[in-house]
């Protein structure tokens, strides 16, 4: 469909009415994003969720929007609607919880500041700035009187960290939300992710015979045999990094699954003592085009042989989790709205990525059956020392969430 020039003076007008309301915003986006990177949502343990969804509803609520909260005990979620009487809805979600914060930190975790135009501060980039921008983006289209295209469904949900069940997944499940297509805001980004890994991740118990480590010949060492277990499973990157995804990435080697063994291990009870057990997990990254119960049958298939070979080891298997990947056609209704949106702020079309990571999107593409894509702010050492955010990307995610928002062929 050809743009006429009423429409791009249209859209010109718009931006520029936009970009006033935005910037007249900044400093109280800012402030509140740092009210909630203040609020300790560290999860694990899963704490302070109420305090944080309560900061958030109140916001709603004065800005005229009808919100509810549902959830399982301790563990709230937030859900703002704003019907227009569109035959369909837009969902955008954005999760409030946070990797604890580990490490030396050039500034205190939960004490944000802005440097250089950066807003520091665990969660800060995943993902409470990306909370402000959807909040924000809905505040800024009442107070200037404008009109979504559709309706707008926007939900703010615990523990995606610890793989979103009792979050986004518990909304989905208990259909408390019915979108017709959505957005998922989970910074930092470079581009749209249309598509996004899933994870098999495994607790594997080698199992031995304890002993006084004075006569070891009486024992069996479980961490020698789960050291030998691991690198056998290790081993098996070899073969996954032959098998690729047909979606783009940012870097090649992310076309691939892989395994990581490690991520965490115990076992032993003393220094003096052969482990008659030692433990470590397994963390499995499957791509669109693999089925999770295959990636454990071959996972399977190696430990059963590694127990023929070694007969005086036992081997537990524990699931941990399982999250499926998801996919998205990068020319989906919503995944264009979105790409329209981000050149018309930012001068040019974003590229789409698959996220080697796995997101709360898989229940609104597996689950719901709906069209949903990633993207949020820019920023930076997510999950690690000195999380932050470009302060101005906020201001643009604003932006890009009003214009997708509005824009007609979501109505269509």
């Amino acid at each position: 469909m050809a743009v006429t020039p009423r429409q791009t003076a249209d859209s010109t007008a718009l931006l520029r009415r936009l970009d006033s309301k935005v910037g007249s915003l900044k400093s109280e986006m800012v402030e509140f994003t740092k009210k909630l990177v203040k609020i300790r949502t560290e999860n694990p343990p899963g704490k302070n969720y109420g305090e944080l969804v309560s900061a958030i509803k109140k916001l709603a609520d004065a800005s005229g929007f009808e919100t509810k909260i549902y959830g399982k005990s301790g563990k709230p979620n937030l859900v703002i609607t704003w019907n227009v009487g569109s035959k369909h809805t837009l969902h955008i979600n954005g999760h409030y919880d946070v990797v604890p914060a580990v490490g030396a930190w050039k500034h205190a975790p939960f004490e944000p500041v802005i440097e250089d135009g950066k807003l520091f501060g665990r969660g800060a980039a995943d993902s409470k700035s990306n909370i402000c921008a959807v909040i924000y983006a809905a505040k800024a289209m009442k107070e200037l009187g404008m009109k979504p295209a559709c309706n707008l469904e926007l939900s703010f949900t615990c523990d995606e960290e610890s793989g979103g069940v009792d979050g986004l997944g518990y909304l989905v499940a208990e259909k408390l939300v019915k979108p017709d297509f959505a957005i998922v805001a989970d910074g930092p980004v470079r581009g749209i992710n249309n598509a996004h890994k899933g994870v098999l991740a495994l607790k594997i118990t080698v199992v031995g015979k304890s002993a006084h480590a004075a006569w070891p010949q009486r024992g069996v060492n479980a961490f020698l045999g789960a050291g030998k277990l691991a690198i056998e499973l290790n081993g098996l990157n070899t073969k996954l990094g032959k098998v690729k995804s047909r979606c783009d990435t940012s870097e090649e080697v992310e076309k691939s699954p892989t395994i990581v063994p490690g991520g965490r291990a115990e076992g032993g009870v003393k220094f003096n003592s052969v482990p008659g057990e030692f433990s470590f997990t397994i963390d499995r990254r499957i791509i669109p085009e693999e089925k999770i119960s295959d990636a454990k049958d071959e996972l399977l298939a190696a430990i059963n042989a590694f127990s023929r070979k070694n007969p005086e080891y036992g081997v537990i298997i524990e699931t941990i989790l399982e999250a499926k990947p998801s996919f998205a056609d990068k020319n989906c209704k919503i995944s264009k709205a979105l790409s329209r949106s981000i050149k018309s702020v930012k001068g040019e079309a974003p590229n789409y990525y698959l996220l080697p990571g796995f997101l709360d999107m898989r229940y609104l593409v597996n689950e719901a059956k709906i069209d949903c894509v990633n993207y949020g702010t820019a920023g930076g050492n997510e999950h690690g020392v000195d999380e932050f955010v470009y302060a101005d990307s906020i201001l643009d995610l604003v932006k890009i969430f009003v214009l997708t928002a509005m824009d007609k062929e979501l109505e269509a």
